[in-house]
């Protein structure tokens, strides 16, 4: 019925991502969201049939948007080939727990240190949780393919980056 874009900060560890975006989503984002969500309200009520009126035109071409892209090739064996995975400094961890309570895999064991098994998602809990900061990453081939599927030539391709909007 429709769709919206609203931006975040984010706070992925990949170097070329951190920060991205940063003070959004700001009060404009805000009250953009809560118009749509008015209008989604609004278009159910009153049972009207189609899509709303100003919403994002990559909605409504299944298969052809930006994110529809991303998700296409973000595969698991693309990503865990891509992404690297959290490594353990034994030196700075004081076998807290903390990130085998994090790990929503449940892949992480005590053997005293913590140890990855092989269902790693790269969600990276491990390594942004660590209040010792014990894991790291080696982003040198991750960050290049997430900066070629991030970056503002893609972006305004897709149509999700306005003119004039920058990619911080």
């Amino acid at each position: 019925m429709g769709g919206l874009l609203a931006r975040g900060e984010l706070h992925h560890p990949a170097p070329c991502l951190h920060g991205r975006y940063a003070g959004r989503p700001d009060t404009e984002d805000l009250d953009r969201v809560r118009r749509f969500a008015a209008e989604v309200i609004g278009h159910v009520s009153a049972g009207r049939p189609g899509p709303m009126v100003g919403s994002r035109s990559d909605v409504f071409k299944p298969k052809r948007g930006f994110y529809d892209f991303v998700a296409l090739v973000s595969t698991d064996g693309f990503l865990r080939f891509t992404l690297p995975e959290p490594r353990l400094d034994p030196a700075r961890c004081n076998q807290c727990k903390r990130c085998a309570h994090e790990c929503p895999m449940h892949n992480i064991k005590l053997q005293p240190h913590p140890t990855l098994g092989d269902a790693c998602i790269r969600c990276y809990r491990c390594l942004t949780d660590c209040p010792q900061g014990a894991f790291g990453a080696d982003w040198r081939l991750g960050n290049l393919a997430i900066w070629a599927f991030y970056n503002k030539a893609f972006e305004r391709w897709f149509g999700d980056l306005k003119p004039g909007e920058h990619v911080d």
